[in-house]
């Protein structure tokens, strides 16, 4: 891949806020996010970070489509149509972008209860139109990489254990080598092995050419692989007296008490190569304005 080719942002998310309408309870409002901004180039591998309940996850079933966004823009730069607008293309290019060149790995795998592992790690292949003869033999590679026993290999996977389903969904995701990859937490449920493994897996992936965003906690792990790290955290309080110089994940969780105010802050902060290069601030102050503990 060429340097220019790069440089041009295959993604570009704008100003994305997503609210899910709980109708069984109270008929309340969830806001997990709101006026998230960022770019993904060519070939880059992006990270999210940030802790449990921020909304990383729905991020990125939003940009899948997944989920239908609440507002905001995603526009995707595909090889088969051109740029797109995720939250308003049609459900045909949406299938279409899915098949050839968009793929979401999950933490959890869905299958249907009769098909083996080895079919249902060769599926992606047979879609696209590859023997299966070619397609099964592809997926016992990628099985045997992932250290899943092939003793196992004609067994459902409903009958694995977390961890296995887990490498059998990174070795759906990875066999066809998408031109986009979404992962969601890819070694949450991984032993220190099969880690190494997976994070070779993306290495080369990206090496290849793949643009991969990846959701994550395992920032020690990741942050060797990211180009750009893109941090999202949510406060019911303000979080006060932050250094900029120390990565955003080894923050204390302060809080401080605003009298006269409720006060909510969200912040979301990229850093490129360990350098912050956006800062964004949303303060929420009623009914008094008071900034005395933003110092």
């Amino acid at each position: 891949m060429h340097k220019e080719e790069q440089t041009q942002p295959i993604l570009e998310v704008c100003h994305l806020k997503k609210t899910f309408h709980l109708h069984l309870l109270d008929g309340r409002l969830i806001e997990p996010f709101a006026d998230v901004s960022f770019r993904v180039n060519k070939g880059n591998f992006f990270l999210i970070s940030g802790k449990s309940g921020t909304g990383k996850t729905s991020i990125l079933k939003c940009i899948y489509r997944t989920y239908l966004t609440t507002s905001g823009e995603i526009w995707y730069d595909s090889h088969m149509f051109g740029r797109v607008e995720i939250a308003t293309a049609s459900e045909k290019v949406i299938r279409n972008l899915r098949e050839h060149e968009l793929a979401f790995c999950s933490q959890f795998l869905n299958v249907l209860p009769r098909v083996s592992a080895l079919d249902v790690t060769a599926e992606p292949l047979v879609r696209l139109g590859v023997e299966r003869a070619e397609a099964r033999a592809r997926a016992r590679q990628w099985l045997g990489r992932l250290r899943i026993e092939e003793s196992r290999w004609q067994a459902s996977p409903i009958t694995f254990s977390g961890g296995e389903q887990q490498r059998l969904n990174l070795a759906r995701a990875f066999i066809a080598r998408p031109r986009f990859l979404l992962l969601d937490e890819p070694t949450a449920s991984l032993d220190a092995l099969s880690k190494s493994i997976v994070l070779e897996m993306m290495s080369e992936a990206r090496a290849a050419g793949v643009t991969i965003v990846t959701v994550s906690h395992d920032t020690t792990a990741m942050e060797q692989l990211a180009d750009n790290v893109y941090w999202l955290q949510s406060y019911e309080e303000d979080l006060c007296k932050r250094s900029l110089r120390t990565p955003p994940w080894s923050y204390p969780t302060a809080s401080s008490k605003v009298a006269g105010c409720s006060l909510r802050m969200r912040e979301s902060l990229i850093w490129e190569k360990g350098q912050p290069i956006l800062l964004e601030l949303i303060v929420r102050l009623t009914p008094a304005h008071n900034f005395s503990c933003l110092g």
